[in-house]
């Protein structure tokens, strides 16, 4: 296994933007637990109000962390699109179609789970 041209003992240095992106995705899901809401910071007044704004006055933090898992894992199809498309590995068509293919699964895996009740 390599990583472009670095072997797997010689990556590169990973920039602090990216991992703090990744850290900071870990918010929403941490709010939005149901420990946290129970016994930190009950945001559930702010979410009522959002959801009157939207005309959902149902809406809770249950439903809006499975909304936002479903979003993050609909990122989870872009790496093999673009190794797909950029000849990642000189793979071949074929390789590059079931990348792409590939690609849309976590996609099509999460919609539904967005019309799953809380």
């Amino acid at each position: 296994w390599s990583c472009g041209s670095f072997p797997p003992t010689m990556l590169p240095p990973t920039s602090p933007l990216p991992m703090s992106l990744t850290l900071s995705g870990l918010i929403p899901f941490v709010c939005l637990s149901s420990p946290f809401q129970t016994s930190v910071l009950p945001l559930q007044p702010y979410i009522t109000s959002l959801g009157a704004a939207l005309g959902r006055p149902t809406l809770n933090h249950a439903e809006l962390q499975v909304t936002y898992a479903a979003g993050i894992l609909s990122f989870l199809g872009a790496p093999h699109w673009g190794f797909a498309l950029s000849g990642y590995g000189r793979s071949s068509l074929g390789s590059a179609l079931a990348r792409m293919s590939w690609g849309v699964v976590p996609m099509l895996l999460s919609w539904p789970c967005m019309s799953l009740p809380p």
